[in-house]
């Protein structure tokens, strides 16, 4: 197949003919990926967002107030193999999805016959070595179906371009529908295209009768998240608008946080290569035209570095109308570099610190066995409350009202009506107004975590 963005470089190295060898390759470099993943995702315990979504998975519906309901459909049907270890359970789905997403990376990689197999293979590290791709692949976040419905609908969109196919029109269409109900940061990517096709001239490649069956397609298979914003006031797109665009104040430490961030975490040199001399792709185009997006919202809120995850997939597809290629070895060194880096500060004794502050399993299996014998119990935060019912099996509500707004708070979960609970709460935290008539004694002290447990009595 042509290239989408041709290069000048003539170097073919007999492409098609290697073609079987080179897949049986890429095969063995996809299974030892998966393996890799099956081992780091065991060895790694659940943090407490992972397991908020394992609990959507014990209560499924059609969407969330916080996301769309993708990630608790993927958590439900992981905890059909129940004889897994904890993470695992969790898991397994979004490693499926995630080496999904490098297949397809693979082959939009292949859809240019200027790239040569040995030159896919360096593409292929980057990918695995970018902490939002690689090992960002084996948490069980509505990313890893964001990024897998990015890359799906951007290889359908290389085949539009190439053939003009009608059912591609349509197979775009689902994508974005399903990337809908995955993340709402799906709808940058028809805005990134579009951006792109119009600066490079090259709208008139889109048949305009045939895109209005991809949006057909796109409304049809985004009725999930549709239909549920419909029946709770649009209240999940309200969240997310507010929680991406309205900081109280601006901080210009937020948009150097975010540029430096992006920077650091896609990689500078790849970065530099991507910016200077990559004018003429189109994947070029639609990452920048991603990261700017998130770089205006930084005007306005602070950005967390996974938000322009998308736009990492579209920058290290543009690298392979690199014409120079002198930048991989420096820019493979720099990403081992910071790997290498991170697990040295792991290991220190400050690293531990900042990391155990992190809520994961392990924090609820050290918390659990001191007030198991309590009940009933109600949990401080989503993340606390999940995190300690995925541990002990028992259902560990969070106290309405106590933290956030969240699924906790959706109405389907009830204020206690027991005279005696028991409640963890951060020592940071306030009681919520409801409970200002309990009598409440504290029964059991976590420094480390800065929690309490508190006897709340309306006796």
């Amino acid at each position: 197949m042509e290239s989408l963005n041709p290069s000048t470089n003539q170097n073919h190295y007999n492409w098609p003919s290697n073609l079987k060898m080179n897949s049986k390759k890429f095969g063995i470099i996809l299974l030892l990926t998966i393996l890799a993943k099956i081992f780091l995702a065991w060895a790694i315990p659940v943090f407490g967002d992972e397991s908020y979504y394992w609990f959507w998975g014990q209560h499924v519906q059609l969407s969330y107030f916080d996301h769309p309901g993708m990630v608790g459909w993927m958590t439900w049907l992981g905890a059909k193999i129940q004889f897994l270890p904890a993470p695992l359970l969790v898991r397994w789905p979004f490693i499926f999805l995630s080496s999904l997403s490098l297949f397809f990376y693979w082959q939009i990689l292949q859809e240019s016959k200027q790239i040569d197999f040995k030159f896919s293979i360096w593409l292929v590290a980057f990918y695995l070595l970018n902490p939002l791709l690689g090992v960002g692949g084996i948490l069980a976040t509505p990313d890893v179906p964001l990024v897998f419905f990015w890359t799906l609908s951007y290889w359908i969109f290389l085949s539009i371009l190439k053939k003009q196919r009608t059912i591609d029109y349509v197979f775009l269409g689902a994508s974005l529908g399903l990337g809908l109900c995955s993340k709402y940061h799906i709808v940058l990517f028809p805005i990134s295209i579009i951006l792109a096709l119009a600066l490079s001239k090259r709208m008139t490649e889109i048949n305009l009768k045939k895109l209005s069956l991809t949006f057909c397609a796109g409304i049809f298979f985004s009725l999930p998240v549709l239909i549920w914003n419909y029946k709770n006031d649009w209240v999940s797109f309200a969240f997310q608008l507010n929680h991406g665009f309205q900081g109280k104040s601006y901080s210009v430490i937020w948009t150097i946080t975010y540029l430096a961030g992006q920077i650091l975490l896609f990689n500078p040199l790849l970065m530099y290569q991507l910016f200077l001399n990559l004018r003429k792709s189109i994947a070029q185009k639609a990452a920048i035209a991603n990261w700017s997006f998130f770089c205006l919202s930084s005007l306005k809120a602070s950005v967390e570095a996974n938000w322009p995850v998308t736009a990492h997939i579209s920058g290290l597809a543009a690298l392979q109308d690199a014409k120079n290629r002198q930048f991989l070895r420096p820019a493979l060194t720099y990403s081992i570099l910071i790997w290498i880096i991170f697990f040295g500060f792991y290991f220190t004794e400050f690293g531990q610190q900042k990391i155990n502050k992190i809520p994961t399993t392990l924090t609820a299996e050290n918390i659990w066995p001191k007030i198991s014998k309590y009940s009933p119990i109600y949990g401080p935060t989503y993340q606390m409350s999940s995190l300690l019912q995925l541990t002990s099996g028992r259902q560990i509500l969070k106290l309405n009202e106590l933290s956030r707004i969240d699924f906790y708070d959706s109405g389907l979960f009830p204020m206690p009506t027991e005279k005696l609970f028991y409640a963890l709460k951060y020592n940071t935290s306030d009681w919520p107004q409801w409970t200002n008539r309990a009598q409440k004694t504290a029964v059991e002290f976590f420094p480390d975590q800065k929690l309490t447990l508190y006897r709340v009595t309306y006796e």
